[in-house]
């Protein structure tokens, strides 16, 4: 009897020793969650290799201006900070003006009321086909 209950004292200690490293935070220390590296611990974020550098740059200034705004005074702090896009680079120009002038007029709403605000808005839909993907028309494949 008292071989077994060695046994199973040693088995207990030999699984709490290996439950150990399972806890071991991002960093290597103690504690799991969010304590270590998230999305706002990110280190410095090299633009140059960005697709849109310029926007990059401005975004990167913009998030170290709202860094320490939460909520709905961040999202306001980001849109201030932020340049309008260059709708004359936009694939439907029409459609970045109309979004523009919506976003003017929905400025300072938030969840449904911002939604509703924004369904009011005359904003063409997408042209079909230019973010691919889907079974729309044509994508189907033939039947035999």
């Amino acid at each position: 009897m008292k071989c077994t209950s060695q046994l199973i004292v040693g088995a207990a200690a030999a699984l709490f020793s290996l439950s150990a490293p399972a806890q071991m935070g991002p960093g290597g220390g103690m504690g799991g969650g969010m304590s270590g590296m998230g999305p706002g611990a990110r280190g410095a974020v090299d633009c140059s290799k960005a697709r849109n550098p310029q926007h990059c740059d401005d975004r990167q200034k913009a998030l170290a201006t709202c860094k320490n705004i939460r909520g709905a005074a961040r999202q306001d702090c980001m849109s201030e900070n932020m340049p309008a896009p260059d709708c004359s680079k936009s694939a439907n120009p029409t459609r970045c003006a109309a979004m523009q002038s919506a976003r003017t007029v929905c400025k300072g709403k938030y969840g449904q009321e911002r939604r509703a605000c924004m369904s009011e808005q005359k904003v063409p839909p997408p042209a079909g086909g230019t973010r691919g993907g889907g079974m729309g028309p044509g994508t189907a494949p033939a039947k035999p």
